[in-house]
């Protein structure tokens, strides 16, 4: 792949990711395993280490990669942890996640575009390893998956323009929710007991917003 003097390479995205976004150890590995070029249409390959988000199909989008390592390091994820994501995307986000978990753990990876399916489960064939780990399901998911849960962890990579009550309900105590609104916010919420709620928000990008239905 040859690469312009506009273009970052894998390194370079590498260091930026370790040096600005990453704090934790196992983190920074599992950024290292998976290949974004492997998740990227063939069109975009020369940009795959840039940091900016690129279009996948279907109006949906790969986050930045400095994105996807604020949201791994705000959800905080744990080896043999069980955790929902909303919006497959490419499988980059879903991969990263499950490659920190690992094989006690579980991600369970919700998508309404039967086509973005498709793609996401071609996407992860690439890691052998992630096949038992990572679960993709076509469905609508913007309230969660009520039947599967409770999850340790609830990360969202659409934007909603309220946070629904339905998702904090299926985390268990000490669970976390990352949800994107429609404003550039992050709105973290960490479930610290039955009825208690510990609330906070970081400024992020522009996510693609929450649609319902499947297609």
């Amino acid at each position: 792949m040859s690469h312009s003097p506009y273009t970052w390479t894998r390194e370079h995205l590498h260091d930026v990711l370790t040096s600005r976004f990453l704090h934790n150890n196992e983190y920074v590995e599992a950024f290292s395993l998976i290949d974004r070029a492997d998740f990227v249409r063939e069109e975009d390959k020369n940009h795959a280490y840039d940091d900016k988000k690129l279009p996948i199909g279907f109006g949906q989008h790969i986050p930045k990669p400095s994105v996807v390592a604020q949201l791994i390091e705000a959800l905080s994820p744990k080896k043999g942890g069980y955790y929902l994501l909303i919006g497959g995307g490419s499988g980059y986000t879903a991969s990263i996640l499950g490659t920190i978990v690992g094989e006690e753990g579980k991600v369970l990876v919700l998508e309404r575009v039967l086509f973005i399916v498709d793609q996401l489960r071609e996407n992860i064939a690439q890691y052998p390893n992630l096949d038992s780990i990572v679960s993709i399901q076509f469905k609508d998911g913007k309230d969660g998956f009520v039947e599967h849960a409770p999850y340790d962890g609830i990360l969202s990579v659409i934007g909603y323009p309220d946070i629904p009550e339905i998702l904090i309900e299926q985390l268990k105590i000490g669970g976390t929710l990352i949800l994107p609104d429609t404003d550039y916010t992050l709105q973290i919420i960490t479930r610290e007991t039955k009825d208690e709620l510990v609330r906070d928000t970081m400024y992020t990008e522009l996510f693609d917003k929450v649609q319902s239905g499947v297609e």
